[in-house]
């Protein structure tokens, strides 16, 4: 990457918002392809840029698929710079590829209040609540039908009843202004919600043991249990013993965010993953319900700022910081032994590091063959294929990569004498990218996978030796590729 790549986008600069709309464009659009058609996405953003995100949303996704802009407080202490508002808010802009008409799901309800049963613009109908199923603060007594209530409701007790040591023990009926039918009642109460008349006026009460998750509100803050960056500061401060970096996002954030959709075998992609608390969310989502979700953080390697306390720590690069954070956080569920992960397989947690970089491969260049020395130095390149500093590693995921095989593919290493094979989806696939020889073709036999890869340069120009190779493995239906 050429040196100078990362410059500032400066407000004085006239094209200052068109270059950030520039650069957000084609990342918007490969996002909306990578989308599975109920896949949603979220964009935090600040005020600077709020109203052009919106519009270039509008364009790429369709207005028609345009979910809300969540407001989130993301400071409880704002900067007291601006002399016309402290700012709290940052904006979580959200759309859906195809819009559908799924309910999303925020925070479960959790109320020690009683919610009455009566409502006044509802017409008169009776309930009858069956013995046993009803508390009560009435002392032990018979109680006669008749008329009951309070101020503001007629209640009817259409049976007599009674109360044992808080309970009663006979069917209540009742006729009044109810808000639910018979039927309701009946499946509240096979659900485990608490019905209590509490005193002699008959004023019936419930309260549900577990509510249904509402649709999350537009208003994201501590209620629907999210933190702020000062509270994400402070625990990343924590992993980490110093701040290594400003402003990161809190993991409670994005799990919220994720909660409104969730597939617990999701991928969820962060084009800007800063220091990584998408990695951490999706980490303790998994955790928390034993799921199997996956997390693809990008990262450019921004360089941090020589005077600051992360360059000082070691880390020269934003996405340096992003690795160290998911290698501490996997480090501390690792080691946890509390009940929280009872259930769940630690062996499990773990990641794959990617940097961008060229092929290892030379590329045959016949645009630039002119003559018959452009054609031999060409040939010439081609005696050594690979690149210099190339590794089998490297090669290994460039093939994989290549061959349309995910990042999160299982690999095994399989000693061969003093060489290796490289084992791809429990044998599945076989490269040989560091010797050839009988040892290593015995070995791939006796694996009987369904393909073998070889580099073509292993054979050393001996065209025989290949096509012998090639023979056996064909007559044990092992497809031969060479590279």
């Amino acid at each position: 990457m050429k040196e100078g790549f990362f410059r500032t986008n400066r407000k004085e600069n006239g094209q200052f918002h068109s270059n950030w709309l520039s650069m957000m464009l084609p990342r918007l659009y490969l996002a909306k392809n990578l989308l599975r058609d109920d896949g949603l996405i979220f964009i935090s953003i600040d005020d600077n840029e709020v109203s052009n995100l919106k519009l270039l949303m509008d364009e790429i996704f369709g207005e028609e698929n345009f979910i809300d802009i969540f407001s989130w407080a993301k400071s409880e202490t704002p900067a007291n710079l601006s002399k016309k508002s402290k700012k709290i808010i940052e904006y979580v802009i959200c759309y859906q590829k195809f819009k559908n008409a799924d309910k999303f799901t925020g925070v479960k309800k959790n109320s020690p209040s009683s919610n009455g049963l009566l409502n006044q613009t509802n017409p008169v109908g009776t309930l009858k609540f069956p013995e046993n199923s009803i508390t009560t603060s009435i002392s032990n007594q018979k109680i006669k039908k008749g008329a009951y209530g309070t101020d503001s409701y007629d209640i009817e007790l259409l049976e007599d009843t009674e109360v044992k040591e808080g309970v009663f023990i006979l069917p209540v009926v009742l006729k009044a202004k109810f808000k639910w039918t018979q039927p309701k009642l009946d499946d509240e109460l096979s659900k485990g919600t608490k019905i209590n008349i509490p005193t002699i006026r008959f004023s019936p009460s419930y309260e549900k043991l577990e509510y249904d998750e509402e649709v999350p509100p537009n208003l994201i803050n501590g209620k629907v249990g999210v933190g702020t960056n000062e509270n994400a500061g402070t625990e990343l401060e924590a992993l980490f013993g110093a701040k290594v970096f400003d402003f990161p996002k809190p993991p409670s954030l994005i799990k919220y965010l994720l909660g409104f959709s969730d597939d617990p075998n999701g991928i969820i992609l962060d084009f800007f993953s800063g220091s990584g608390s998408t990695a951490q969310a999706v980490i303790e989502m998994n955790i928390k319900d034993n799921g199997n979700r996956k997390f693809i953080c990008v990262q450019l390697p921004e360089k941090t700022a020589t005077d600051s306390v992360a360059y000082s720590k070691g880390f020269e690069t934003i996405s340096a910081i992003t690795k160290k954070r998911i290698e501490l956080v996997i480090e501390k569920y690792s080691k946890n032994t509390s009940n929280q992960l009872e259930f769940y397989d630690t062996s499990k947690l773990g990641f794959r590091f990617f940097t961008l970089a060229a092929s290892n491969f030379k590329f045959w260049r016949g645009d630039m063959i002119e003559n018959v020395a452009d054609l031999e130095m060409q040939l010439s390149i081609f005696k050594k294929p690979i690149k210099e500093g190339s590794t089998s590693y490297d090669m290994l995921w460039e093939l994989l990569i290549k061959n349309g095989l995910p990042l999160n593919t299982s690999i095994e290493k399989i000693n061969v004498g003093k060489t290796f094979l490289y084992s791809v989806k429990q044998n599945e696939m076989l490269f040989a990218l560091d010797d050839i020889n009988e040892e290593v073709i015995k070995k791939v036999l006796g694996l009987n996978p369904n393909s073998f890869i070889v580099m073509d340069s292993l054979f050393k120009n001996d065209d025989c030796s290949k096509t012998n190779t090639q023979l056996k493995l064909q007559d044990n239906k092992i497809d031969f590729k060479s590279i």
